[in-house]
């Protein structure tokens, strides 16, 4: 009897310090997150996660949003990553985040697609991208797509996405993507951009969402010019500042003031076996700019 209340002593006091250690570094992680001028969150590969499963089909902001919220979750609750020398946190989900390895690199093709939530410069792309794959472990990758910032259609003009397109070029001149795609651009703005471009874009995805068959011009001029027309289901506005932060609130609980954090960009990754079609990586990064 007094040996087994002598463990149990000895397991309230070990779960007490587990707790201690919890709480240390939990305020280790706010603090960095309270001072840093820039948060990357890295959802980890979550083609196979168990708890997306759970919940069935999801849009992909629902995906996104619970994987930022159990990002945050796991980082916070383990040693905190040092700031990055840009001023930078990292905040990956530990169970899932992994560099990919040598074998996958040469039997999966990898396609980025950044979401740019903003109107900025090229470099803004080139950020985003490297960023992703210094994540990774990659050097270069199969299709770089472009999801332009959401506007009413007389708004978008050439000249708002030239920079941009340079950024991703640059990319394509160094050899970090082999084809550049768009998405959600009708026929004269694919058009336009087409005509303009150094390096023409391959691919055009569009969302079958809000039209049941691909519009008959567009299908025409991808035909003349070897364009890949391909289908998605990616919600037009991929982060939603609304559902940010009640993700932020679920997970920070008021311990670090983030109103005023605001998303810049957003990359979904994702990767295809050779051969066989399957699905083996996918994942999403966030660029938050915090001050």
């Amino acid at each position: 009897m007094q040996h087994t209340r002598s463990a149990r002593r000895r397991l309230t006091r070990s779960q007490f310090q587990a707790q201690e250690k919890m709480s240390a570094t939990t305020e280790r992680g706010v603090e960095l997150l309270g001072s840093s001028a820039r948060v990357i969150m890295h959802s980890g590969n979550i083609a196979s996660w168990s708890k997306l499963r759970k919940r069935g089909v999801l849009t992909s902001t629902a995906e996104l949003v619970s994987a930022t919220e159990a990002s945050f979750t796991s980082w916070l609750g383990r040693q905190g990553d040092e700031t990055e020398p840009d001023s930078r946190v990292v905040v990956r989900n530990a169970g899932l985040c992994a560099e990919i390895s040598d074998n996958e690199r040469d039997s999966c093709v990898f396609t980025l697609k950044v979401f740019l939530l903003q109107w900025g410069a090229g470099h803004d792309v080139e950020d985003a991208i490297r960023t992703t794959l210094s994540e990774l472990g990659l050097t270069s990758v199969s299709t770089l797509i472009l999801a332009f910032p959401p506007c009413p259609s007389t708004e978008f003009t050439l000249d708002r996405v030239k920079s941009l397109w340079e950024g991703a070029e640059s990319l394509v001149a160094s050899g970090v993507a082999t084809d550049l795609g768009t998405a959600d651009l009708d026929k004269k703005q694919f058009e336009e951009l087409y005509e303009w471009a150094s390096v023409k874009p391959k691919v055009n995805q569009v969302n079958l969402a809000h039209c049941c068959t691909m519009p008959e011009d567009l299908v025409a001029f991808s035909k003349v010019h070897d364009v890949r027309l391909m289908t998605h289901n990616d919600d037009k506005v991929i982060l939603p500042q609304a559902q940010l932060q009640a993700a932020l609130d679920t997970t920070l609980g008021g311990r670090v003031d983030h109103t005023h954090w605001t998303p810049s960009w957003v990359i979904k990754y994702t990767s295809i076996i050779r051969l066989r079609g399957i699905i083996s990586h996918k994942g999403y990064l966030v660029n938050l700019n915090t001050k």
